[in-house]
């Protein structure tokens, strides 16, 4: 005999008490599947306690029961069926007013065809609500925004959609996929035109707000300098007489500021009379060094190292390419501590073009402009330089994308990447590169200087942390390390390299005083050592 159907455990309706709030989220499309839920769940009831007053009377006929104790066995259990049928009901208004009060259109639909609407449909789709049942989706929204929806569905995507839907007349629509019974899918549209103009406006606030900052900020520096030189020419036209000495300072002063003011208008004509890019092949380790000797009183405060091989060439504008080079590097050597390393090297990743990393030591680039060029190194191009840049960043950024390059921020925001288009077929030179390991930072320059002429690229690390974190994401032909660093000894260094990449074949240089016991297949390079010993322990046979 089968169990009394008051034993069985509570169902799915018993979880949730009839004033209990849906969840966030997807609400409507929660509450318009839990509806249909529920309506099915109150129809299964009454036909459980038809079948259960069936199933007792028969047992009562075929035995002698008291007639009194089997009808009170079935007025319990119309009493249990009452109150959940009363529980669903009231679960069935709360959701069918949810879903009649949405502000948000919420379609059933069937084979692309609407098979039933709320009331803010209307409002969404501009439609009587009479008219929205039994349209397709073609017909309300449009041959391409249906196909889109239709793929999805027919994919078995479901929750929101990561996109907009676009409609005549500029509106936009956010849209959530559900799946119902009976082959049927619920649609859920938001109208969100409103809001994305508001999101606009507050952009275009933010980036006016920018460029009257930029606008103060070039008005000052344009001033500073025409101030330092009318000044210097009325203290030359005071004095009766001028040392040599003395004037030659002056000049260096007005001249050096009279640069800034050129470089200002440069920046300021390339904005106001934006061209379009003459490319033609460019060399770029040549470029670099035509910059770098323009700008040597600038680069004066800081050390340069330039590992770009001679073969790699661009296809670029010359005069576009030239300012690029020219902000960057200014930029970079105007932030960097005075004395320290400003390095331009070349990456080539498989299956993308090669980019030139600019690399400034102790560079502290602000959070604002940080944030808008790891967004750029990830996402879509903007039509227009954001003016939070500066004015130099700024042009620069507008003049690599008018090139079909990008600019972004790497390595925990301590190298600027430039991607330019290479030459069709070019491919720049394969150079071996070495990674030091030391925390004696003159012994550090010491051995890239001891390498220099010799067209390797040297990285350097000061502890074994920095090491591994290079190595994460770059390869060396080889590595010198020395054996006391704090945290990790160079042995353990090493052999921590060959657990996390065994693949990669590089020599394995450790450098010590002592005479230490070393494992198979590393190279003993004993301090103090001469420039001959440092490279025949880093080349070697290979």
């Amino acid at each position: 005999m089968a169990s009394d159907p008051a034993d069985r455990a509570p169902g799915p309706v018993d979880a949730v008490p009839p004033g209990a709030e849906p969840g966030e989220g997807n609400g409507d499309t929660d509450a318009s599947a839990e509806l249909a839920r529920l309506r099915r769940e109150l129809a299964a009831a009454r036909r459980t306690i038809d079948v259960l007053v069936a199933r007792i009377e028969r047992e009562a006929d075929a035995t002698d029961l008291d007639g009194a104790a089997w009808r009170r066995t079935i007025r319990q259990l119309e009493t249990e069926v009452a109150a959940r049928s009363r529980d669903l009901a009231a679960r069935e208004e709360y959701f069918r007013v949810l879903y009649e009060q949405s502000p948000d259109a919420i379609l059933t639909l069937r084979n692309d065809r609407v098979v039933d609407c709320n009331p803010a449909a209307e409002l969404v789709l501009g439609r009587d609500a009479r008219r929205i049942a039994g349209e397709t989706l073609d017909a309300l929204l449009g041959a391409d925004t249906a196909a889109a929806l239709t793929s999805l569905i027919w994919s078995g995507f479901q929750g929101p959609g990561d996109s907009d839907l676009e409609l005549a007349g500029g509106r936009r629509l956010t849209f959530s996929i559900s799946r119902l019974p009976a082959d049927e899918t619920l649609l859920v549209l938001r109208d969100v035109t409103q809001r994305r103009r508001l999101e606009a406006d507050l952009e275009r606030a933010r980036r006016n707000a920018g460029y009257g900052r930029l606008a103060a900020e070039l008005a000052c520096e344009i001033t500073a300098s025409l101030s330092v030189v009318s000044g210097r020419l009325a203290l030359l036209r005071q004095k009766e007489s001028v040392s040599p000495g003395e004037l030659d300072a002056s000049l260096q002063a007005m001249a050096e500021h009279c640069r800034r003011v050129d470089a200002v208008v440069s920046n300021l004509r390339a904005l106001g009379h934006a061209r379009s890019p003459r490319p033609r092949p460019l060399p770029v380790r040549r470029l670099i060094h035509q910059v770098l000797e323009e700008e040597a009183h600038k680069m004066e405060r800081v050390r340069v190292q330039v590992d770009v091989p001679e073969s790699l060439q661009i296809v670029a504008d010359p005069d576009h390419s030239s300012l690029i080079l020219r902000n960057l590097l200014s930029y970079l050597a105007d932030h960097m501590p005075r004395g320290r390393l400003l390095s331009v090297r070349v990456e080539q990743r498989r299956g993308a073009p090669p980019e030139l990393l600019f690399s400034a030591e102790g560079l502290a680039i602000p959070t604002e402009i940080a944030r808008i060029l790891r967004a750029e190194g990830g996402g879509p191009r903007s039509a227009a330089p954001d003016p939070a840049l500066g004015l130099g960043l700024a042009i620069t950024w507008a003049l690599v994308h008018d090139n079909g390059g990008t600019l972004s921020l790497g390595e925990g925001g301590r190298v600027l990447r430039l991607r330019l288009v290479p030459m069709p077929g070019a491919q720049p030179a394969r150079q071996r590169s070495v990674l030091v390991v030391d925390d004696d930072q003159l012994l550090c320059e010491t051995v890239s200087y001891m390498l220099s002429g010799l067209g390797l690229v040297v990285r350097i690390a000061s502890s074994a942390e920095e090491a591994l974190r290079i190595l994460a994401v770059e390869r060396f032909d080889s590595i010198l390390v020395d054996l006391v660093l704090p945290c990790m000894d160079g042995v353990t260094l090493l052999d921590t390299i060959d657990q996390r990449w065994p693949d990669r074949a590089c020599r394995k240089v450790l450098t010590t005083g002592g005479e230490p016991e070393l494992p198979e297949g590393i190279v003993l390079l004993r301090k103090p050592f001469n420039r001959q010993q440092l490279i025949d322990a880093i080349i070697g046979d290979r």
